[in-house]
Formats: structure tokens, C-alpha cells, sequence
């Protein structure tokens, strides 16, 4: 993973923060970091594998990093995303901002599970220490994920503790570096054990992710693919971002396959984007090519 001044970049979610529904379908996949899976369109074909750990909370009251800052310090970042524009199960993903313009918390405006939030804890240098998922219409879903830095400024482990209502989980993954990139993701839990591997390309965007179950069977591949234009969304500098790409790319993810090497299905999407003078993407329109059904993505800036 690359280290750079978050300060000053920008923000998505999942990313593909790509949500309309999510299916939760055991405990393990709730509470683990990677394993939690947002599906856009629940036709029973219209899967996204994103991660929500990335969603975060309902904007306040922004401090020097307002837009009624005398600077304009949030010129130019990421204000809100609408899903579905221009339906009416469109939805607003709205990004928080502390004063020095990072993202601090994002949320869903309108969501069938309600308020779902994500609230990031930073370090002096700006790195993530903590964030917490909350989904209060969830029986009170709360899921707080600890980093563990190393000196060098690498991440070394994450612990993740969730509770929902009376059920409570516990979850560590453990990072492998390569130069400045997290190539592997070793998962455990007191039930099992996992690994994924990671690839990139020159600008540092994840272009392979091949998923190993606990006997170390290749079980999923996915392969990603991107424009030439600068992704206008913060890289959040914790491993929890590579379970989004739209998060984790230097530039803007343009199509997305994976392969269930198990059951030999999966799927392909596309992203066909507009873009301003600057060259930030202004429209997106996401199709899953088996279905051909597609919906539209607006990105709206300060």
C-alpha cells in the first residue's frame, strides 16, 4: 500500500463503495475485515464483492476545513456520491472532513438499513489507528477494528472486535508487505483461517486479488483494470481499504471480474465515467455485463 499525504487527497467508499443491500450471512462474514459484502442489486445476480468497513458517518459541523473556511480548503474534494441517481432508491453517501481536510467519518443519507456509519481514529502522522462500523437498525451493530503500527510506519496486525445484541466476535488479520504494498492478508479467527494475496500495477492501483481458503486452496480470483485519470477519492492509508478499491486506486477503477474458482461462476462489471474540465469523474454508469443492468453514479464536489 502506498504512503502518501492523505491530508489533502480525497474520499469514496466502498468504493466501489457500491451499496444498496447488505447480506449478511453468518457471523464470520459480518464481523471479518475483508470478508463483509456489499451487494448492489439483490436479483440474485447483481453482486458486488466490496467492503463496507469504509462507510462511515453522518457529516456535522466541519471546523477549519469548512467550505466557509476563507482558505476553501475543501475546494475541489468530494462532498457526496449519489447511487441510483435519478430513481427512487437513490442514496446519498456523505463525507466528513477534520481540520486538515482527511476523512474522518462518512454515512448513508437514505439507506433501507438506516445509519450505517464508520468513524475513523487517526494518529499524529495521520495514519488510521482504529475505525468503528456502526448499524444501530441492526440489532445495534457495532464493530471496532485496532491497528497494530510498526515503527517503520507499516501496518503489522488488526484486531477486530464486534458485538451484535448478545452475539459477540473476534477476528485478527496479520499484513505481509512488499516495499511499500500490502501483498498478503493472513485472516484467523478461533474457528479458521485465510489468505489473500494481492497484486499491482506501476501507479500502485490493486490489480489481482487471489482468495486461499484454510487448506490453502485457491477459491477466488479477481481482476481489475483502470483509466489514466486521478481516482478523486482519499487513499486511506489502513489495510481495511483494500477490500475497496474505489479506495485503495491511485486512478478509477474501470472494470472488475472475479471467478468462484470452487463453483466456476462470477461475474464482470463496467464503469463508463464522465469527467469535469480537471479530470475528476463527475458520472459513472456501473454495468454488470451478464444482465446488462446498470445504474447510475454522480459524484458532487465542493
Amino acid at each position: 500500500m502506498k504512503h502518501i499525504c492523505v491530508s489533502c487527497s480525497l474520499l469514496l467508499l466502498f468504493l466501489s463503495v457500491i451499496a444498496d443491500l447488505i447480506e449478511i450471512t453468518n457471523m464470520k462474514k459480518i464481523y471479518s475485515f475483508i470478508r463483509i459484502r456489499l451487494i448492489i442489486k439483490k436479483s440474485g445476480s447483481y453482486l458486488l464483492t466490496k467492503n463496507w468497513l469504509l462507510l462511515l458517518a453522518l457529516p456535522g459541523l466541519f471546523t477549519a476545513c469548512s467550505k466557509d473556511n476563507p482558505e476553501n480548503l475543501l475546494v475541489g474534494k468530494i462532498h457526496y456520491i449519489v447511487f441510483d441517481a435519478g430513481t427512487s432508491g437513490a442514496d446519498t453517501l456523505i463525507f466528513e472532513y477534520d481540520e486538515n481536510c482527511r476523512v474522518i467519518s462518512t454515512s448513508y443519507k437514505e439507506d433501507v438499513f438506516g445509519n450505517r456509519s464508520t468513524i475513523f481514529t487517526r494518529n499524529s502522522s495521520g495514519q488510521i489507528i482504529s475505525h468503528t462500523f456502526l448499524m444501530p437498525s441492526s440489532n445495534n451493530l457495532r464493530s471496532e477494528i485496532k491497528y497494530t503500527i510498526g515503527e517503520d510506519g507499516k501496518y503489522i496486525s488488526g484486531e477486530a472486535n464486534s458485538r451484535q445484541g448478545n452475539i459477540s466476535y473476534r477476528s485478527t488479520e496479520f499484513y505481509i508487505y512488499t516495499g511499500n504494498n500490502i501483498t498478503q492478508i493472513d485472516f484467523q479467527d478461533s474457528i479458521t483461517h485465510y489468505k489473500t494475496i494481492y497484486s499491482y500495477d506501476n501507479n500502485g492501483n490493486v490489480t489481482g486479488i487471489e482468495e486461499y481458503d484454510k487448506s490453502d486452496t485457491l477459491v477466488g480470483i479477481t481482476t481489475l483494470t483502470y483509466d489514466n485519470k486521478l481516482n478523486p477519492v482519499e487513499l486511506i492509508n489502513d489495510p481495511g481499504s483494500l477490500g475497496s478499491i474505489l479506495i485503495s486506486s491511485y486512478n478509477n477503477l474501470v472494470s472488475e471480474t472475479y471467478t468462484n474458482k470452487t463453483w466456476g461462476e462470477g461475474y464482470q462489471i463496467e464503469h463508463n465515467y464522465t469527467y469535469d474540465e480537471s479530470g475528476k469523474p463527475v458520472t459513472d454508469i456501473e454495468t454488470l455485463t451478464y444482465t446488462l443492468e446498470s445504474r447510475r453514479v454522480n459524484f458532487i464536489y465542493y
